[in-house]
């Protein structure tokens, strides 16, 4: 378990790219496991493009760590923030050894509880691509709704594969978590 010192179960740092090396999330982001599951579609860039766009259309990302241990679990972001609309897109990295743990979700929800809260957000979008949609299935209907399906949307690993259009409600969501 991971726990955050003001803000329920788990402790935020908020980065600095020129601690980015130190703390482990450039190595975690690039690394074979991790980079075709989230933001970079696929693609594994050098750790020095990684550094260069890390902050490129985010509104905030937070490190997530274990409280018990130091270790780095994750990063939370959230980008693509409409005003007008009080929408913004969520992306989350996991550590391969945290993931299907608990603590990788823990603090992927206080992330959106502040986010919903700070910045009074009615919607968060996530983009699932379709083969790494079971890690999030138990979600459905308890965290999230599925709202639509980007056909064949993704080209990886010589096939194509759907991206799935997910959200996160403020209602439902508070109510539930907040």
């Amino acid at each position: 378990m991971s726990t955050f010192k003001t803000l329920n179960s788990i402790e935020f740092v908020a980065y600095l790219q020129r601690e980015l090396g130190e703390l482990g999330v450039g190595a975690i982001a690039i690394s074979n496991d991790i980079a075709w599951r989230w933001r970079y579609g696929g693609a594994v860039p050098t750790y020095e493009d990684f550094v260069r766009t890390f902050s490129n259309g985010v509104l905030v990302q937070f490190i997530i760590t274990d409280i018990h241990t130091g270790r780095l679990v994750g990063l939370a972001a959230t980008y693509s923030f409409n005003p007008q609309y009080r929408t913004a897109y969520i992306a989350a990295m996991i550590a391969p050894e945290f993931l299907m743990t608990g603590v990788g979700i823990d603090g992927i929800r206080t992330f959106i509880r502040y986010v919903m809260k700070v910045w009074d957000l009615h919607k968060i979008y996530m983009e699932v691509p379709e083969f790494n949609f079971d890690q999030f299935s138990a979600g459905i209907g308890s965290i999230f709704l599925l709202e639509g399906t980007l056909r064949e949307d993704i080209y990886l690993a010589t096939r194509r594969w759907d991206k799935l259009i997910c959200a996160i409600y403020r209602s439902e969501f508070m109510t539930k978590w907040g």
